[in-house]
């Protein structure tokens, strides 16, 4: 348990807070390793999804030239990632 003091307008507040889990789901692409991210982080009720583009697992770029099949393939990887931290 962390405690947090706050003090505003001459009023100190005490906070207990319990720390949230956290969890990493990682993909395996050569980006994740290079630059350094996850693609997706659940820090308890909250997700973040970054990094994603439309490459596969190699790091090849999927449907070149095809904004519409790009974005939905990009929207699978998000889905994905969801459902991986349990957030479907």
């Amino acid at each position: 348990i962390s405690i947090f003091e706050v003090s505003q307008n001459n009023i100190s507040f005490v906070i207990l807070c319990e720390p949230m889990k956290r969890t990493q789901i990682s993909t395996g692409t050569p980006w994740e390793s290079k630059v350094g991210y996850s693609r997706a982080v659940r820090v308890g009720p909250l997700v973040y999804i970054s990094g994603t583009v439309a490459s596969n697992a190699d790091g090849e770029i999927q449907h070149p030239g095809d904004p519409y099949l790009q974005t939905v393939f990009i929207l699978n990887k998000i889905q994905a990632a969801l459902q991986a931290v349990g957030a479907d």
